[in-house]
């Protein structure tokens, strides 16, 4: 979102908190197909959004962008490199 010039309304320390460094990341799954439905299930739970709410001030197509991947650490990973797909290698 830093990217597209909009500011989360969480400070640097919070985002430090959130997830892993990206050097860490080994898988990345593409859930584009899904990500009017993520926002969509967001939007229904408003009481729960709490510092999200933000989304409703962002463009639609910036938030399909930002929803359209899932990013995973897998502490013991089977591929080589990034991955794509969290079962590769456990069959």
């Amino acid at each position: 979102m830093l990217e597209a010039g909009i500011e989360p309304p969480f400070s640097m320390e919070e985002r430090k908190s959130l997830g892993v460094p990206d050097d860490m990341v080994t898988t990345i799954v593409d859930v584009s197909d899904y990500a009017n439905t993520k926002l969509d299930a967001l939007y229904c739970h408003q009481t729960q959004a709490g510092t999200f709410a933000f989304f409703h001030h962002i463009p639609n197509n910036i938030l399909v962008k930002f929803m359209s991947e899932e990013h995973f650490h897998l502490v013991e990973p089977t591929a080589h490199g990034m991955g794509t797909d969290l079962l590769e290698g456990l069959i």
